[in-house]
C-alpha cells in the first residue's frame, strides 16, 4: 500500500498536479493589537491547522468595518505576526466599500484603512486591508523539479466539472513549506470548488498546455 500510495503522489508531481485550499477572508494580528480587541494577556486558541505549516485558523473572530454601516465577521489567523493585516477577496472588499490592493506579503504600502472591533476594542488602522495571494506554495525541492522561480507568474487550470483556468498566480518558494495553491473563496465559487479538489501548474510559456 504505501508503495502504491508513493507511486500515485510520483505521478501527480509529474503531471504538475496540486491540492487546492481556499482561503476566506481573515485577520493576522500583532500581540499588541490582540490584546487591545481581546484583553490583556489574551492569545489565541488553536481551532485548526492550516495548509501553512506553522499556521492555523483560531477560535477567535472580529468584525470588520468599513464605510458607512457595511461590516463583516472573519476568522483570526495565528500565530500573532509583527504587523496586523487584513486579508480580503475582491467581493469581500467591494461589500466593505473598499478597494484593497495586490501587494507582495508583507507589503502594506497602499493597502486600506479598516476599522477592528473585538469583544474588548476597536483598532482604527490606516492601512491594513490587502487582497489574498493567488499562489502557489512549495518547498524548494519541488521547485526545482519544475524549473520554477519565487515570483514567477503561473496558470493553474482547475481539474473540476467545469475546467477554468487562473491566470497570474505566484510562485511561493520556502523551505518550511508544503506543497499546495491557495485561492481566495471568491475564485473558488466560480470555479465551483468544494471541499477537496486540485488544479495543474502551466507555465506561461507551456503555450502548447
Amino acid at each position: 500500500m504505501e508503495k502504491l500510495l508513493d507511486q500515485v503522489v510520483s505521478a501527480l508531481l509529474e503531471l504538475k498536479i496540486v491540492e487546492i485550499t481556499v482561503s476566506p477572508a481573515n485577520v493576522s494580528l500583532s500581540q499588541k493589537d490582540l490584546e487591545i480587541l481581546f484583553g490583556k494577556g489574551a492569545f489565541l486558541h488553536n481551532e485548526k491547522p492550516l495548509a501553512q505549516i506553522g499556521r492555523f485558523a483560531s477560535k477567535e473572530r472580529v468584525v470588520l468595518m468599513g464605510p458607512g454601516d457595511s461590516k463583516m465577521e472573519v476568522p483570526v489567523f495565528g500565530p500573532e505576526v509583527k504587523e496586523t493585516t487584513v486579508y480580503l477577496t475582491q467581493k469581500d472588499g467591494e461589500d466593505l466599500g473598499l478597494d484593497p490592493p495586490g501587494n507582495d506579503p508583507g507589503n502594506l504600502e497602499g493597502a486600506a484603512p479598516i476599522i477592528i472591533r473585538g469583544p474588548g476594542g476597536k483598532l482604527y488602522l490606516d492601512k491594513a486591508c490587502v487582497l489574498i495571494e493567488n499562489a502557489v506554495y512549495m518547498p524548494p525541492s519541488v521547485a526545482e523539479r519544475y524549473g520554477l522561480r519565487n515570483g514567477e507568474s503561473v496558470k493553474i487550470k482547475f481539474e473540476t466539472e467545469d475546467p477554468m483556468t487562473l491566470n497570474d498566480v505566484i510562485i511561493r518558494i520556502d523551505e518550511q513549506s508544503r506543497f499546495f495553491c491557495t485561492i481566495g473563496s471568491d475564485i473558488a465559487r466560480v470555479a465551483g470548488i468544494k471541499g477537496t479538489a486540485f488544479g495543474r501548474i502551466i507555465r506561461n510559456s507551456d503555450s502548447k498546455e
